[in-house]
Formats: structure tokens, C-alpha cells, sequence
């Protein structure tokens, strides 16, 4: 047998080999998905239809609607009519007329107990703290302006031995002097920030009544008797004040204030810092002139608390 018929016949053995080995293993089985689909068999057609049961009808919406209806009508009807955005000045007219029934005084008298109340409460006690408060600042301003030259020297000859240039020396000194003012405020607990205690007190409280008071007049006060409510010139509260006598008050009295406080205000070494508080007093002064035709066109309640 030649060589070449000899690797012909071991090729064919071997295929014949890899071919039984295949042939051995065992078929694939089938797999079939079930759906879990409800239905029912129809015996006389022969075929698969859905249950009903299964299918939304308006029928069930309606029943539904029907059980949730008793549900809502056991709700309290009073609860639709709050809005959490008027609470606080719902609560604020309950507490006034709480006070106008009790006492059954006019609601002038109302409204000036009322605000003498709430500003002994909260705003006197602030104030007086603010004032004390002023009064250490104003106090140390000295110390302040001396520890200030004295910072001057000190890091002068520091930065001439180290070969400082002057910007690095401005920033050093700026450094070390705030470093030393915030030092003596927490001292003598004078810090400035304490000046604004009071306006984030009393501006709330403000709003809050004069919101609530405007709301009174304006909507209620045929019901609650503002139209008699008032005294000396100004009997009826719900409408403006002709004579304009509140409104000029409410201009004086933001004047006098403003002067008072720019007076107590102690003052800066620094001519930018006097200058930014020039114009904000001419602002200020400004706002309160112009304050007098806006309270020209507000009730006399509003005007009135606004002078309280």
C-alpha cells in the first residue's frame, strides 16, 4: 500500500471518530414558557378567550368612585379653606379679635395695647442690649485706633528685617489689625454683627401686623366694626387719612430715628467707610420722604400702627 492510499484511510478513521463523538451526546430538550395569563377553554369553538373578570369595566370605576366619595365627605369642610401661607395672619386677627370681644374695647385701643405688648416683649428688651451694646463699641474706639498705630510700628520693623516689600507689609498689617479688633469685641462683647439683632426681629413682626391689619380694613370691616373703630380725626379706620396728618407723622418719625441711631453710630478712622455712611444716610432720608405719599394711599390702621 502506497504512503499516499495509507494517510487517506487515517484521515477517513479519524473523521468517522469526531463523527460518532459528536453522535453520542444527547438532544437538546425543549423548553416551553408557560404565560400565567388567565383564561378560560371554550368547548364548542375550540379555542382560548379571556376571562372578564380580568377586564376594567366603567362599572368598577363607578363602584370605586362610590366607595371613595364617603371618604371625602367625612372630611371637615372648614379644613378646604386653610391656606398655610395665611396662618400666621389668621392667627394674628383671632388673637385681636379675641381681644376686641374679651375686653370690648374700640379697636384703637386694641391696636395700641397690642403693639405696646409686643414691642415690651420682644423689641424693648433687644433694644436695650443693642444700646448697650453701641455704647462699649463707642467706648473702645480708642483702644482700637491705638493698638491699630501700635501694629503699625511693630510689623513696620518686622517687615525691614525680613525685606518685606510694602504690599507684603499691607497684607500683614491688615492680618494682625482685624486679627486684634475681632479679638477686642469678643472682649468687651461689643461686636458690630449684634447690631442687627433687632431689625431682623422687629421686620417681622412689623409685616406681620400691618399685613394683617391692612387685610382687616380692607376686606372685613363692615364685619368687625372699623368704620366706628377709630378716634380723634381719623373715626374710620378702613379709609385713608384725609387730613395726611398720620402719613407726615410716620416720615418724622423715621427721620428722628434715623438721626438718633447716625448719631450713636460710632465713628471710622477710615474716609471710605464715613463716606459709604453719608449715602446711605442720604438714602435713608430719602426713603422716609418718600414713605409719606405711599401712607398717604394706606387705612388709617395701618398709619396708625406705623406711628406706633
Amino acid at each position: 500500500m502506497s504512503s499516499s492510499r495509507l494517510r487517506t484511510l487515517t484521515r477517513c478513521v479519524q473523521y468517522s471518530k469526531r463523527i460518532h463523538k459528536y453522535q453520542s451526546f444527547p438532544p437538546p430538550k425543549r423548553r416551553f414558557v408557560s404565560w400565567n395569563i388567565p383564561h378560560s377553554q371554550d368547548q364548542s369553538h375550540n379555542r382560548w378567550t379571556p376571562l372578564t373578570s380580568s377586564i376594567i369595566t366603567p362599572h368598577a370605576i363607578s363602584s370605586t368612585n362610590a366607595d371613595v366619595q364617603p371618604l371625602n365627605e367625612s372630611l371637615d369642610p372648614s379644613l378646604e379653606n386653610v391656606d398655610s401661607t395665611n396662618f400666621i395672619m389668621s392667627s394674628n386677627q383671632a388673637l385681636l379679635e379675641t381681644i376686641h370681644n374679651q375686653l370690648d374695647i374700640p379697636w384703637w385701643l386694641v391696636i395700641v395695647l397690642t403693639t405696646l405688648a409686643l414691642r415690651s416683649c420682644f423689641t424693648l428688651p433687644i433694644a436695650i442690649y443693642q444700646l448697650r451694646s453701641t455704647a462699649r463699641l463707642v467706648a473702645i474706639q480708642p483702644l482700637i485706633s491705638s493698638w491699630r498705630e501700635t501694629l503699625k510700628t511693630l510689623i513696620a520693623n518686622d517687615s525691614r528685617i525680613k525685606g518685606l516689600s510694602y504690599d507684603a507689609y499691607q497684607a500683614v498689617l491688615r492680618k494682625e489689625i482685624a486679627k486684634k479688633v475681632t479679638s477686642l469685641y469678643k472682649e468687651h462683647r461689643c461686636h458690630p454683627v449684634k447690631n442687627f439683632i433687632l431689625p431682623i426681629v422687629q421686620i417681622p413682626l412689623f409685616l406681620c401686623n400691618a399685613l394683617t391689619l391692612r387685610h382687616m380694613a380692607r376686606e372685613q370691616a363692615a364685619e368687625l366694626g372699623f368704620s366706628t373703630g377709630g378716634v380723634a380725626w381719623f373715626t374710620d379706620l378702613s379709609v385713608t387719612d384725609s387730613t395726611l396728618v398720620l402719613p407726615i407723622m410716620i416720615g418724622v418719625v423715621g427721620l428722628i430715628n434715623g438721626e438718633i441711631s447716625s448719631f450713636l453710630r460710632p465713628s471710622k478712622d477710615s474716609h471710605q467707610s464715613s463716606k459709604w455712611s453719608k449715602y446711605f444716610m442720604y438714602f435713608y432720608r430719602g426713603m422716609c420722604v418718600l414713605s409719606v405719599p405711599i401712607a398717604a394711599q394706606a387705612p388709617a390702621v395701618s398709619n396708625m400702627y406705623s406711628v406706633l
